[in-house]
């Protein structure tokens, strides 16, 4: 089984045509795509998720 692949939030607004600002803005206002919380103030996104987010 392949290991899912996290990016960090810069990598995912890279993926999705966004910018980092972006992605935090909508990430606060739980209007993101899902994310996996490495700590409190670390979040990774997976792409499946960024790719589900982004055709809805």
């Amino acid at each position: 089984m392949k290991p899912r692949e996290l990016l960090t939030p810069k990598e995912a607004a890279d993926y999705l045509g966004i910018t980092a600002e972006a992605l935090a803005e909508r990430h606060q206002q739980g209007t993101g795509p899902n994310y996996v919380p490495i700590t409190k103030t670390i979040t990774r996104y997976l792409v499946e998720d960024l790719d589900e987010w982004q055709n809805t």
